[in-house]
């Protein structure tokens, strides 16, 4: 789903560090950012994601104009290698 809303990483606008936070017991990297929108959706606006420090996972997603928060978690999941 991701990579039919977000093909390329090159279409994200405004990326910014947000910082570093704790979730759930856990270190995060957080980071602000804008996709592109989305036929039929519209402008999804800023979002936030919380990247973990230990496992490169996104773990938590907002988003302000539509509302959303959400949290992932994973079960035998690898981040892919940078």
């Amino acid at each position: 789903m991701t990579k039919h809303m977000v093909p390329d990483a090159a279409s994200l606008k405004d990326c910014a560090v947000a910082g570093d936070e704790t979730l759930d017991g856990a270190a995060m990297h957080v980071y602000d950012y804008t996709p592109p929108a989305v036929q039929g959706v519209g402008d999804p606006g800023p979002q936030r994601v919380w990247i973990g420090a230990d496992d490169g996972l996104p773990h938590r997603v907002t988003s302000a104009r539509a509302k959303t928060d959400a949290r992932l978690t994973f079960d035998g999941v690898t981040a892919p290698a940078p």
